[in-house]
């Protein structure tokens, strides 16, 4: 894995420096705080072209790259330049995943060599304690000429004389349990006996042997046709072996009869070094430092937990990207809510103005004014009046009034402003008294739609504070309920 990690950073680190005057007139105005990823957005500038290239090349009739993001940057920044801005858009949420990748890569590089640094020589092993019989051990050897992985099986640890006495006797009582399998005493036998092949932790070996074999099998199957009604008296001899010490149990049943390559050269040489200088009795096996006069190293080999950097980095680059995706759609909808409670002020305001003798053209200009002298540097934008002014911009560049007020309700994108550019275009002919009366039921309408807007929404915001009092309510009762019990 430090091949993997090692090559992954050298190609994103050498595109990067590759490619960071790419584009560069599109970071030269940006703001550091804001951006603070921006040395990485040469490279993102690169891969948004590729992938442009390639989407053309592929789909040469299909929708315009990027169409959707395009369509709400156009909402979210009225009359600015949308192309600079959907690269700088892509190159912030691309440099954010790369960013992460980096980090999950650098990371994983670092584990990997302390890792590599840590794994010192293994000069013991430990021999199981948990009751198996052996344990397996995966090493790699490493001598002067080649390096291999084998396996290395060690046995139990061997127990002294007194120490195995003292497992038969543990051990006597729970035999002769097991024997009995399902049959609840050894004086009414009418199933099978069970033969375990070991017993405890220690795996005391055990071998069965019935006094006469037409009563009992070696499997502990009871032969029926010859076991009395009235009860047959027979014994089973139990041989428990721990190491070298043997000891012989007799347990007495009545039946009844029934009511219903080179790895392998190294793996023999370890094996042989390890029987020939470790005690059997030693809680540790000592490994050989030179095997056919080659010097040989061991090590445990690695359990690959580095491996979790690599998917970690990808699976977080994607939910940055999708992350990033749903804050643009967080924004899209908080610009339609601004523009849709501004839609009843302007729509009076246009009445009003039109009441007082000026016809649309001038009331766009004087709402317009009058919106950007009272905008202070800290305050938000309101996506509406902005609208206004780029239709402003429009009718004194040239374009006529029905063109420019059909496009505002357009780029607006939302229903009663597409209204109102209809009615406003449609009424340029008809005179200002028809259109006075047609924006006067507007402005109705617009404060009824936006009184049950409100209402809606007032509704939403109780619903969501009745789980918190609901927590509130039975924190209250537990206040009062739980010192009144303890005090009962």
């Amino acid at each position: 894995m430090i091949f993997i990690y090692f090559i992954m950073l050298s190609i994103v680190i050498t595109l990067t420096i590759a490619l960071r005057k790419y584009h560069i007139e599109f970071k030269n105005h940006l703001r550091k705080h804001e951006h603070p990823f921006s040395f990485l957005y040469g490279l993102c500038f690169f891969l948004t072209d590729t992938y442009v290239k390639a989407y053309n090349k592929f789909k040469p009739n299909g929708p315009e790259p990027f169409h959707s993001l395009k369509s709400k940057m156009h909402m979210l920044y009225p009359g600015k330049n949308i192309s600079e801005m959907l690269y700088i858009s892509l190159a912030k949420r691309m440099a954010a995943g790369i960013a992460v990748f980096i980090f999950f890569m650098s990371a994983g590089l670092i584990y990997s060599i302390s890792v590599l640094l840590g794994n010192k020589n293994v000069t013991e092993l430990s021999r199981p304690n948990d009751g198996s019989d052996s344990i397996t051990y995966t090493l790699i050897a490493d001598t002067n000429d080649t390096t291999e992985q084998i396996e290395v099986d060690i046995s139990k640890k061997m127990y002294e004389y007194s120490e195995i006495i003292t497992l038969f006797d543990k051990y006597r009582e729970d035999i002769i349990t097991a024997m009995l399998g399902e049959n609840t005493s050894s004086e009414y036998v009418t199933k099978p006996l069970s033969f375990p092949s070991s017993i405890g932790d220690e795996a005391i070996s055990l071998s069965w042997q019935p006094e006469n074999l037409s009563f009992i099998d070696l499997n502990g199957e009871l032969i029926y046709e010859n076991i009395s009604s009235e009860g047959t008296h027979t014994c089973v001899y139990i041989t428990m072996k721990l190491s070298d010490v043997e000891a012989t149990l007799m347990a007495g049943v009545i039946l009844y009869p029934d009511s219903s390559d080179r790895s392998s050269l190294l793996h023999a040489e370890i094996m042989s070094y390890i029987n020939e200088n470790n005690s059997p009795y030693s809680s540790t096996v000592s490994l050989p430092s030179n095997i056919s006069g080659s010097d040989v190293a061991f090590f445990l080999p690695d359990n690959n937990s580095n491996l979790i950097f690599f998917p970690i980095g990808i699976i977080t680059c994607i939910i940055l990207l999708f992350a990033s995706s749903k804050e643009l759609n967080s924004k899209v909808r908080l610009r339609n809510n601004q523009m849709l409670s501004d839609y009843p002020e302007i729509v009076s305001k246009l009445l009003l103005l039109s009441n007082a003798g000026l016809n649309i053209r001038n009331a766009f200009k004087k709402i317009t004014e009058d919106y950007y002298k009272g905008l202070s540097a800290n305050d938000i934008p309101h996506y509406a009046y902005e609208e206004l002014s780029i239709t402003l911009n429009s009718l004194n560049s040239g374009k006529s009034e029905a063109t420019a007020y059909t496009e505002y309700g357009k780029r607006c994108r939302l229903m009663p402003y597409m209204k109102l550019g209809s009615l406003l275009e449609q009424n340029l002919n008809k005179g200002a008294k028809e259109m006075r009366f047609q924006l006067g039921s507007e402005v109705k309408n617009a404060f009824q739609n936006y009184k049950s807007e409100t209402i809606t929404k007032s509704k939403q915001a109780e619903t969501k504070l009745i789980f918190p009092m609901l927590l509130i309510l039975i924190v209250i009762m537990l206040l009062i309920m739980v010192p009144a019990f303890m005090n009962m």
